[in-house]
This record gives structure tokens, sequence and C-alpha cells, in this order.
């Protein structure tokens, strides 16, 4: 009978199963001659399978002929392992069973891979994906392989931010501290109570505000008075090397004592020479402690007195501090001051009659020419005391009071042509332009206006009085052509004093004039 392949189909995997089952009931059919009865033909509509029979659906078998089935039916095609017969596989287990399932010779199916974790907790790594424990990275978002943070510290190179796991102050990013307490990064504070950040004690110190006297420290900065001694903050010293306090250099100066020359300094007693000046100061410093100078006003070094009274500075100037003569280099020391010899105090004192001279002191000097006397034993050798003062008329010298040699001041008066102070000092009472006038000469000739004594143009030339008085002005301006009156050039026709330009020879002006010097004895 002709069959479709959809029937052949369904008779070989039915015969199958139908096998599978009886040999699951009975476990007897093991004889080689049990030959299974032909079906003559299954279909889908031959009614449903079995509660228990397995519903998998096997790869359909290379078409077979339309001839009847053979009572030894051929092998079934191998199953692959993913469409394994669950049914016939349980059935037949072993190698004493395979001789009944001649459809079931191919081996059975692997069993599947059970996963490598479940999760997180499973893997070293911490970090379960996909059933697979996934190697530990510094980007896994997970803290593990040594981390004190989530991707952070330990052997990732990133640094714990704020609220990071951390187990040293290192794991933290820089301005957070590791809290002893939670072990997280945490913003440090100078108010928490804690010692933390970079301080050097609890909330203060490094940052924070410095410590006071007594808490730890680990440089100088930490402490409110800036020393910091075997880790304790101290009070400030004059020996702790700093500048502090109010010194003015490191531990002198200021309340500590006096700096030594080129240190610096603010004041005068900063220094042990009480000399604070800009002289010769170190680059850097404005004023500095200066060495003890002899011209300093002040009493330092070796000096027994300001400026004075060692071998250095030398003997002390009047008016300066002694204790002795040998102090003052005037020699004498009274009442702890140098004071000056008698007789040298620029002073007329004493019995002097001048400044330092004359009278009855033997140690005073005489006195010179010029100077007042009382008698001739207060002038010096030669000397005569004239008039109350010292001099010497007739030495041939000009000095003491004379104006001119041996003349003028108490030596009497000068002749014409002598040099004068005034009239009274000139022979003739007439003193111009600092020399005497009168006589034979220019000296006559010079002065003629003022010789005129009692003589007057304005009295006696009447109307021709000025040309009286221009004519003795035009001789006393030409003294050196007119120094008589008739001199050649003087006042001949056409000379510098012409007297035809004043009226003539004979006229009243040039005749009183003519008067004017007469009386004065100078040569016409």
């Amino acid at each position: 009978m002709s069959r479709s392949p959809r029937s052949l189909r369904w008779t070989v995997l039915d015969a199958a199963l139908i096998a599978a089952l009886l040999h699951a009931a009975s476990c007897t059919l093991t004889d080689g001659s049990f030959t299974p009865t032909e079906i003559d033909a299954l279909t889908p509509d031959a009614g449903p399978l079995p509660a228990d029979a397995p519903r998998e659906v096997v790869a359909s078998p290379e078409p077979v002929s339309s001839e009847p089935v053979s009572s030894d039916p051929a092998p079934a095609e191998p199953m692959t392992p993913s469409e394994p017969d669950a049914g016939a596989s349980n059935a037949c287990q072993g190698a004493e069973q395979q001789a009944g399932c001649p459809l079931l010779q191919s081996p059975p199916p692997a069993a599947a891979a059970s996963p490598e974790c479940v999760g997180n907790a499973d893997c070293a790594s911490l970090h379960c994906e996909g059933g697979a424990c996934i190697p530990a990275s510094c980007t896994d978002g997970i803290s593990n392989q040594g981390e004190s943070g989530v991707d952070c510290a330990g052997p990732c190179s990133a640094r714990c931010p704020e609220g990071g796991g951390c187990a040293a102050g290192e794991d933290c990013a820089d301005g957070l501290f590791c809290s002893e307490s939670a072990r997280l990064c945490t913003r440090a504070s100078c108010v928490d109570d804690a010692r933390n950040g970079n301080e050097s004690a609890t909330d203060c110190g490094g940052s924070c505000p410095p410590c006071p006297v007594g808490t730890a420290c680990g440089a100088n900065a930490d402490c409110a008075t800036g020393v910091c001694r075997a880790g304790v903050c101290a009070a400030p010293s004059c020996n702790d090397g700093l500048l502090n306090q109010n010194e003015s250099a490191a531990d002198c100066g200021g309340r500590c004592d006096p700096c030594t020359p080129g240190r610096a300094c603010r004041a005068d007693d900063d220094c042990d020479s009480d000399v604070c000046d800009n002289r010769g100061c170190a680059q850097g410093i404005a004023r500095c402690c200066q060495p003890p100078r002899c011209n300093d006003g002040v009493r330092n070094g070796s000096e027994p007195f300001i400026d004075c009274g060692n071998a250095q500075c030398g003997a002390c100037p009047i008016g300066s501090q002694c204790a002795r003569n040998a102090d003052c280099d005037s020699g004498l020391c009274q009442g702890g001051t140098c004071r000056v010899q008698p007789c040298e105090d620029r002073q007329r004192n004493g019995t002097e009659t001048d400044v330092d001279c004359g009278g009855t002191a033997a140690a005073c000097a005489r006195c010179a020419l010029g100077q007042l006397c009382q008698v001739a034993q207060d002038c010096g050798a030669g000397a005569s005391c004239l008039g109350g003062r010292c001099a010497n008329c007739g030495n041939s010298q000009r000095d003491g009071t004379e104006t001119d040699v041996d003349c003028g001041g108490v030596c009497g008066a000068c002749g014409p042509g002598q040099a004068c102070d005034l009239d009274t000092e000139c022979d003739r009472g007439v003193c111009q332009d600092g020399r005497c006038c009168g006589g034979n000469g220019a000296d006559c000739t010079r002065c003629a206006r003022a010789l005129a004594g009692t003589v007057s143009c304005e009295t006696n030339a009447g109307a021709n009085a000025a040309q009286c008085n221009a004519f003795l002005q035009c001789l006393a301006d030409n003294p050196g052509a007119c120094p008589t009156r008739l001199t050649a050039d003087c006042s001949d026709a056409g000379a510098v004093c012409d007297a035809a330009r004043f009226g003539g020879n004979g006229s009243p002006g040039v005749v009183v004039a003519d008067s004017i010097i007469g009386t004065s004895q100078c040569l016409f």
C-alpha cells in the first residue's frame, strides 16, 4: 500500500516510542528474536499519545520507499545533541539495554555547564556579571582589590573624594583627611574638636589658627608665639633664636639685651653702642647698630666720658666732663668740667686790660699794639700806652691803630696823601676817599672842593658861584692832569679844566676858586 512521507515519518516515530514504552514497562524484552509488529498506518489522527510519552519532535529521517516495513527496522538517524529524546534516553541506560533499543545508538547529550557565579560575593573580584566573575579594575564602580574606597586608593592612582572610604590620610584627595572613627574622607575643620587635616593639635596648627603655649606643634608657624620647641609650643624668650617679642633682631633689642654693631635696630637703645643709623648696614637692613666712634655724641666703647678721655679719642675739650686735669686738653679740670686756663677763656676778666692780656696776672700775655692798656707794662716790648692803647709810633711800620706808617690812630695826624679813616686823622682836617687832603701836589687839587673851609663859592662868588663850584669839581675829578692849579693841560686853553669855560682867569668864580685852593696852601 502506498504511504505518504508524512505518514511514514509518524509511523517510524511512533514505532520507536511504542517500543520504548514496552521496554520500560516490562524490561523483559531482551530476546533478539523480537520483531515489532507492523503498524499499518499511523497518522496524527490516530489518537493522542500516552501521557508519559515524550513529545519532542526529532529530525525527520530520510524518505523511505513505499515497500512494507521490514521486520528488522532500519537504524534510526542519530539524534543531535540539540534534540535529545529524553524518554528513550532514560529508558535505555546501560550497555546491557542498548541491544533492545536499536533506535538510540547516539551518545546522550552533554549536561549544560553550571554558572561560574550568581552574585558578586561569589567572586574574589566582587564583580559577577552574566554569571561570570569579572577581573577587578579601578573603573568597575566596586570597592575591591584592596581599594579603601570605590575605585580609589590602594592600587588605584586616584585619591578618594569626600565621603569615600579610607584607611589613612594619604588615601584622601587634597584638602581631606581620613576620619579615625568613620574611616571616611572628610573635609578638615578647625572647629570639629578633632585633630585632623594638617593640624598639629586639635583644631590648631597647620592651616588652622596657631596653637597656644603647651600644645603640640611641628613647626614654629604652628604656634601663636612662633616658638616650637621639642614639639611643644613655648613662650618666646631672648635665646630662642627667633625674632619675636619686640626684638629688633633675633634675641636682641627691645626687651632683650642690646644688639651688637651691624644688627638690625629701630632706636638707639636697641644697640650696645647707643647709636642706630643706616650707615654701613647689610643689604635688606634699613638701620643697624653702629660701632662706637669718637664723634657720635654718645659715651660708648671704652670712653670714660662722651667721645673723649681715652687713648683712642684723646683728651676732652672745654666744657666736657672730667675727673682730673689729664682728662682735659686745657689741662684744667674744675668742678668735674674741663675749663680754660686763666687768660685763655677769650673773655676780658680778672685784671686783664683787654681780652686775655695785660693786667697783673703773670699767666696772661702782654697786649698787642692797638689793644687796650692802662700802663706801658700792659703792652708788649717796645710799645707804649698812648691814649689807652698799646702803640709803637716810631718803628717805621703800620701797626696797632695806625692808619698809615707811624700815623693815625693813637700816633697822631697824617699828612696830605697818607691813609686815613677820619678827618681828625689828617693834619689838614680833611680825609677824602681814604686819604688826607692838602699839600702842594695832587692831594691838594683832588680835595679842592672839600678844602674850601671857610671860603665859600656861594658867599664870595655871587652870581658866579656855580662857575666857582664847577671849576673846583673839575680839578678834583682830574688829579692826574691837575696836580696843581696851573699845571700844563689842566687850566690852559683847550685843557681839561680850561679856565675860559668857567669865565676866564679873572672872572669872579675862578678868582674865588683860586682863593680856596690858596687857603689850603696848594700851589697854583
